[in-house]
C-alpha cells in the first residue's frame, strides 16, 4: 500500500492494473479497492507467469485494433465436447454408475443443491487460470456452517480451515455485500468483499471470520447456464448464491476432461456429477464388482528395499509402502474386483484417490 500511495502521488494516474503472485492474494486486493486512491483496479484471473501468453495477446491485439477489447471471461480451455462424446465415455463406466439426460440439468442440479447434496458441475471449456469459475467446480449449499468442513473433509481431502467461495448472480450482488465505489471486476474471483451483517449467519459456509467472502459474479452473458443453476436455487433456497469451489481433490489439479471428472467423482464423496446435460450417481456398492485396468502414473516408481515394496513418487520424494498381494496386481495392470479382499480393495481405492495408480473399466 505504501509503495502504490507512492506511485499514485507520482504519476497523478487513477487506474492500476495489478498481475504477479502478489495480485492472488484477495484480502490485499480488497485494502487496494476499498482504499479510494483509484478509481478503477484491474487484476488479470491468470497473475501469475501463465497469464503471459494472454498478456503478450492482448498487447498485440491493442497495438493493432482499435476496438478497446475488454476481457470478459476466461472460458477457453479445452472443451468437454459434444453429448455423444460425453456418452460414450459415460457407457465404459455403465456397471458402476446410472446416469440421464436431462433437459432441465441445471434445474435439476439446483434442486439436489437445495436438498443438501455436494455436486461435481463440469460445463463447455475448462477455466483457464488458478479459479474454478463455474465449469469445472464443485457446489454445494453456500448456508449450513458444517458444508465447509464437510466439503474440505470428505470431498477435497484437505485441511478443514480452508475457505470456498460465493458464487452471486451478478444483479444480486450489492444486496448481499458492501461494494466500494471502485470500480473493480469481480467475475473472476479476485477480491474479498465485506458479507453485510445481516446475510452472514446465513451465509455460513462462505462467509470467513473477519466477516468477508471471495467472491465471484456470475452474469447471464458470460455463462448463462451456470447462472440457471443459480437462479433456479435462488427460487428454491431464496439465496441467489451457491458455493463454489475448485473440483479436483488435494493431490491433483483442476479436472479438464470427462475421465478426470469421472476420476475425481469416483474417488471421494461427491453425490452426483453433472457434465454438460447428463445428471450421473454411483450405483450403490459400485467397488465391489468389475474388471479394472490398472495403470501406474509416469512420475510413479516401484520400489523394494529390504524386501518392503513401495511406490515411489518422484515429483515429490515421498514412498507408499503396498502389501505384496497389491505388489503383483500392479505388474499385471489388471484388477477384478470380485476376487481381491477387502483390504487389499481398500488399498487400492486408497492409491487411487491419491493419483498413485489409476483404475478405468476394462472393456473388451
Amino acid at each position: 500500500m505504501h509503495l502504490l500511495l507512492h506511485f499514485r502521488n507520482l504519476t497523478g494516474l487513477n487506474n492500476l492494473s495489478m498481475a504477479g503472485g502478489v495480485a492472488h492474494n484477495s484480502k490485499l486486493i480488497y485494502e487496494v479497492i476499498n482504499s479510494k486512491l483509484f478509481d478503477r483496479v484491474f487484476v488479470h484471473p491468470a497473475s501469475a507467469d501463465n497469464g503471459l501468453p494472454i498478456g503478450s495477446a492482448l498487447l498485440c491485439h491493442n497495438e493493432n485494433c482499435n476496438d478497446n477489447f475488454k476481457l470478459k471471461n476466461v472460458y477457453i480451455g479445452n472443451n468437454i465436447g459434444i453429448s455423444d462424446d460425453i456418452k460414450s465415455v459415460l457407457d465404459q463406466w455403465k456397471d458402476h454408475l446410472k446416469y440421464n439426460l436431462s433437459d432441465e440439468a441445471s434445474h435439476e442440479a439446483a434442486q439436489l443443491l437445495n436438498k443438501g447434496m455436494v455436486i461435481g458441475w463440469v460445463q463447455g471449456r475448462s477455466e483457464y487460470g488458478p479459479r474454478a469459475l463455474g465449469n469445472r467446480s464443485i457446489l454445494a449449499d453456500p448456508r449450513p456452517k458444517e458444508n465447509k468442513n464437510r466439503v474440505n473433509s470428505i470431498i477435497k481431502m484437505r485441511e478443514g480451515f480452508r475457505p470456498f467461495a460465493p458464487s452471486v448472480l451478478k444483479e444480486e450482488m450489492e444486496n448481499y455485500f458492501e461494494v466500494p465505489n471502485c470500480q473493480f471486476d469481480y467475475r473472476f474471483m479476485s477480491s474479498v468483499l465485506k458479507v453485510k451483517p445481516k446475510w452472514r449467519n446465513t451465509l455460513g459456509a462462505v462467509t470467513h471470520i473477519d466477516g468477508t467472502a471471495r467472491l465471484q459474479t456470475v452474469d447471464k452473458l458470460d455463462n448463462p447456464k451456470y447462472w440457471s443453476l443459480i437462479k433456479h436455487f435462488f427460487s428454491l433456497s431464496g439465496v441467489p448464491i451457491v458455493l463454489n469451489t475448485s473440483f479436483n481433490n488435494i493431490h491433483e489439479p483442476i479436472v479438464d476432461t470427462i475421465f478426470d471428472a469421472i476420476q475425481c467423482f469416483m474417488t471421494n464423496r461427491l453425490d452426483a456429477l453433472v457434465i454438460d446435460n447428463y445428471v450421473i450417481f454411483k450405483k450403490q456398492e459400485w467397488h465391489s464388482a468389475g474388471e479394472f485396468n490398472l495403470s501406474i502414473a509416469k512420475h510413479i516408481v516401484i520400489t523394494e528395499e529390504d524386501g518392503v515394496k513401495a511406490l515411489f513418487n518422484s515429483y515429490s520424494d515421498k514412498r507408499k509402502v503396498i502389501s505384496n498381494s497389491l505388489d503383483g496386481i500392479l505388474r499385471y495392470r489388471r484388477v477384478h474386483m470380485n476376487t481381491v479382499n477387502s483390504s487389499l480393495k481398500n488399498e487400492l481405492m486408497k492409491l487411487w484417490s491419491e493419483r498413485y495408480i489409476t483404475l478405468q473399466p476394462f472393456v473388451q
